[in-house]
């Protein structure tokens, strides 16, 4: 073999071995990735489940606002219900008491 062919082994089994490391590093980056992908994605589904539970606990608590704002207004509207039959009462007392005095005056 001459020279030259020596030079052409040489350069080929350096592309060669170049290659393999290259394929080595491919392969090692890809695995690093698909492991990041896999963690990140169990943090993303982490974060989802915290995020709807945390949804789940404000709509609780939403919930329980409304049922405790809409007791408050059945009970002020059955207070001005009172409030509403004690100034007729009221009203149609004084107007017993005015008949009264007018028919006394009168």
């Amino acid at each position: 073999m001459g020279i030259i062919g020596v030079l052409v082994h040489f350069m080929l089994k350096q592309g060669r071995e170049l290659r393999d490391l290259i394929d080595s590093r491919h392969s090692e980056a890809m695995t690093a990735i698909a492991k990041q992908g896999g963690e990140l994605r169990e943090h993303a589904d982490r974060l989802h489940r915290e995020t709807m539970a945390a949804i789940a606990e404000q709509r609780e608590h939403a919930d329980r606002l409304h049922r405790e704002a809409m007791d408050a207004i059945a009970k002020q509207g059955e207070r001005l219900v009172d409030l509403h039959l004690q100034a007729m009462a009221a009203v149609a007392a004084l107007g017993e008491r005015t008949a009264a005095l007018e028919a006394r005056v009168g």
